[in-house]
């Protein structure tokens, strides 16, 4: 039997998406579960026993009654040594937000990680599930967030038009600060190499900059794995 602590507004995906939730996440509060989450998962890579967690996503992150996120349920999390550069495993996780170079060959890193975190911080900003056939009627040619996010990013060149309408004010810099580290994050030559980058750069403080490159368009196909066009 598993013992957690009581965690009073339960998980960010039914904060997010739950037609009952009666929380009001204003963008103050949504920034800092996006840098309690890479907080957290840097914690898990570089100062616990060195753990990847392989199953990160919104139903994943729970809330306690200051809406402070928790990293919960490591039932597929996996132990990797100092000097190991990866991990071959069988594929585990969830679709949408599993790695598409994990998928692909099985090699486990921290990276995993890192690309999942992208994706819940674009849940984060836009309100929007990590997986919705709309996005196909917005124009993007794919169901995932991470397509809809890249289309806005390379054809609009305008990142704000990601955020959620609910929110009726934001920071601009911090919002498109986050923006940038989940489409780095994101991208099959992945610019950010550990959840280290993933911390200082959410951070106000930190003022690296990064040149974006092209993302490679992926697909599911109906087995689950990921396919480059």
């Amino acid at each position: 039997m598993l013992v957690y602590k009581y965690m009073e507004n339960g998980s960010l995906n039914t904060a997010l998406y739950g037609r009952a939730s009666q929380l009001e996440l204003d963008w103050d509060i949504r920034y800092t579960i996006c840098l309690g989450i890479a907080k957290g998962l840097n914690y898990l890579h570089q100062y616990s026993r060195h753990r990847i967690h392989r199953n990160v996503k919104s139903s994943n992150i729970l809330l306690d009654q200051h809406l402070n996120p928790k990293i919960c349920d490591f039932g597929l999390a996996k132990l990797y040594e100092d000097k190991m550069t990866h991990i071959t495993t069988r594929l585990a996780g969830t679709y949408g937000y599993l790695a598409p170079e994990y998928a692909l060959s099985g090699h486990l890193t921290e990276n995993v990680d890192v690309f999942s975190f992208g994706v819940v911080a674009l849940e984060i900003i836009s309100g929007k599930c990590c997986v919705d056939y709309s996005f196909v009627n917005i124009g993007s040619n794919q169901s995932y967030i991470i397509q809809w996010a890249w289309n806005i990013h390379e054809n609009m060149d305008e990142d704000l038009a990601m955020v959620d309408p609910k929110l009726k004010s934001f920071n601009k810099e911090e919002v498109c600060r986050i923006i940038q580290v989940a489409l780095l994050g994101t991208q099959m030559d992945s610019m950010i190499e550990s959840t280290i980058d993933v911390s200082c750069h959410c951070n106000a403080k930190w003022r690296k900059r990064y040149r974006h490159t092209s993302k490679q368009t992926f697909i599911f196909d109906v087995l689950g794995c990921w396919k480059f066009k």
